[in-house]
């Protein structure tokens, strides 16, 4: 049976694939990029068409694009690189209707990807096989780590994963001045780079006058901890926040959670296009320093806004919250906290999963990243993704989360702004984020 996939002129419009302009250019060169299991074709264009479709036709494993307005100027053949094998087998290029019909063969079943760059005028077309690899390999009876292939919906991935048994303690090294992995003196099994010296985990958000947050830096937050007792657990650590509205004041209970009960909670554009919440509580939705509009659940969340969602007494607090009060979001003291006696812990950053279940951002880039996990037996899972280029595309935070959630965890973290880490596994590097060895000022040392 045939399958068609179709991407629409609206779609694509939405995408930003669609150029503002009534007229199209010409294609001006074509260029073909092969790799192991992956292709990938540019178009170099003068203008970008005045629409576009594309659809995928299973049963010959082609990629028809459409590109309306277009007019084929090429001078020069197709060029294309024959040290890999790649996926691609052939391209066709004729003017149906006053439109330029491309026409991508491939060498077996595939998933495409598609996406546009200005300065110049390109655009870049992605074909991956659906490949999923995983080789693991025993370090002892309570450490193991795995290579994986995969692909996600952008690309093909390359990641590393280790996964260590509650029976394996873990130290943490705190080293200001940074140090290689292949530098710890102490006796491990294995180490994992968890800051990269100079960076942060945590971007502090910061908060004008006039109630402007910057709203993309806050979250909750997971620290890894271990304990003899117990093993590996991860403890949330929630923005210690609180909204000012002249001389009335009110604690934030939770940022980007779905809202409980007699809670106050603060969505930001992070968690997506609305709150999500039922009838039974009361919001305010605050722009430019100022309650713009109130409802009772499931409020729209604005480029720019957020929206205070209460429960509760939080509830009747924000009934006397009327559209035009000045609201602002300020930091708020933190209570003391005792550390877990007897164990160590790692501060980290975001924290993408609780209990099961994504609490991440709904939309993120495809980046390098790396995240901690622990599983309901209280094991650690540790997970590195590169970003390469065509080869591994990276993963979005919800993409990373859900493989960390095929290794078995549970709760989990993004090791923020970290990229890829190294990973050090009986002296030996198992994983490098670069070709040369990173410093870090926090370690996970695994004895």
């Amino acid at each position: 049976m045939k399958r068609y996939i179709y991407l629409t002129a609206a779609l694509l419009g939405a995408m930003g694939l669609l150029a503002p302009s009534a007229e199209a250019g010409n294609l001006t060169a074509l260029r073909v990029s092969n790799h192991d299991g992956t292709s990938r074709v540019v178009f170099d264009l003068s203008e970008m068409p005045v629409s576009w479709t594309s659809s995928y036709n299973e049963a010959d494993r082609s990629l028809t694009l459409n590109l309306g307005g277009t007019k084929n100027g090429l001078t020069a053949p197709v060029t294309q690189n024959s040290s890999k094998t790649g996926v691609l087998k052939g391209v066709g290029l004729q003017n149906v209707n006053g439109s330029l019909q491309v026409t991508l063969t491939a060498n077996r079943d595939v998933q495409h990807h598609a996406f546009t760059l200005k300065n110049p005028t390109r655009i870049i077309v992605d074909l991956f096989s659906n490949y999923s690899q995983q080789t693991t390999k025993d370090i002892n009876k309570s450490i193991k780590y795995s290579k994986i292939s995969n692909t996600v919906g952008e690309g093909k991935i390359q990641a590393f994963a280790l996964a260590v048994d509650n029976t394996s303690p873990m130290v943490a090294s705190h080293v200001p001045e940074g140090k290689a992995l292949s530098g710890i003196q102490q006796k491990h099994t294995a180490a994992i780079g968890a800051k990269v010296k100079g960076r942060s985990f945590e971007q502090p958000y910061t908060v004008a006058s006039n109630g402007a947050v910057d709203l993309e830096r806050i979250g909750n937050r997971g620290t890894l901890r271990y304990t003899p007792n117990r093993g590996y657990f991860i403890e949330e650590k929630r923005p210690s926040l609180q909204a000012k509205a002249g001389k009335q004041s009110f604690t934030i209970t939770s940022v980007n959670t779905p809202r409980k009960e007699n809670a106050l909670t603060l969505y930001t554009p992070s968690y997506g296009n609305s709150t999500k919440t039922n009838d039974f509580g009361y919001e305010v939705t605050v722009a430019n320093g100022k309650v713009v509009s109130h409802r009772k659940g499931n409020s729209p969340i604005g480029a720019n806004q957020y929206v205070l969602s209460g429960h509760g007494e939080s509830r009747n607090a924000l009934r006397k919250l009327k559209v035009g009060t000045p609201v602002t979001i300020q930091n708020r003291q933190d209570l003391a906290q005792v550390s877990t006696a007897g164990g160590a812990a790692v501060q980290g950053g975001t924290l993408v999963m609780k209990n099961g279940r994504y609490v991440g951002a709904d939309t993120s880039n495809n980046e390098a990243r790396s995240f901690i996990g622990t599983t309901k037996d209280h094991d650690l899972v540790v997970l590195t993704v590169d970003k390469v280029g065509i080869n591994s595309v990276g993963v979005t935070e919800k993409e990373g989360a859900a493989l960390l959630s095929k290794m078995g965890a549970t709760d989990g973290f993004e090791l923020s702004n970290q990229g890829s880490v190294d990973v050090l596994v009986n002296d030996a590097y198992v994983h490098k984020a670069s070709s040369a060895p990173s410093t870090y000022e926090d370690i996970i040392i695994i004895k």
